[in-house]
């Protein structure tokens, strides 16, 4: 997630975290979740969706200049994703989500420990 904080437009399939993080303010999905019958109709239903999105998305995004010769709506994504998706999908989130996770699932309380208990009271929010 790195990228995002750093304000890296995304450009990808609709698969994994971008399946879940994926909306037009913050980057592009490159075709839909339909899959070929087989791996070459795939292949060639993924290339011409890769060139679609960016003939008709991320090249007109990049090149479309202001009157200073900046890309206003490539900067509104950038924005955009740096916000959203650097507190949506952070390493805090993650840990967050495994701790609570891993303690739903704890032993008796007599056999919880001095760090599960300290790893509890870190996560409630």
């Amino acid at each position: 997630m790195k990228a995002a904080l750093n304000g890296v437009l995304n450009c990808s399939i609709l698969d994994g975290w971008w399946a879940e993080a994926y909306t037009p303010s913050v980057g592009f999905a490159i075709g839909d979740e339909a899959v070929g019958a087989t791996e070459a109709e795939q292949d060639l239903a993924d290339a011409d969706a890769l060139y679609a999105v960016l003939e008709q998305q991320v090249l007109p995004a990049y090149y479309e200049r202001d009157a200073q010769h900046l890309p206003p709506r490539w900067i509104d994504m950038m924005r955009h994703s740096i916000a959203e998706l650097g507190t949506q999908f952070s390493t805090d989130r993650m840990v967050v989500e495994y701790v609570r996770a891993a303690l739903s699932a704890r032993p008796p309380r007599r056999a919880v420990g001095r760090r599960a208990a300290a790893l509890h009271r870190l996560t409630r929010f």
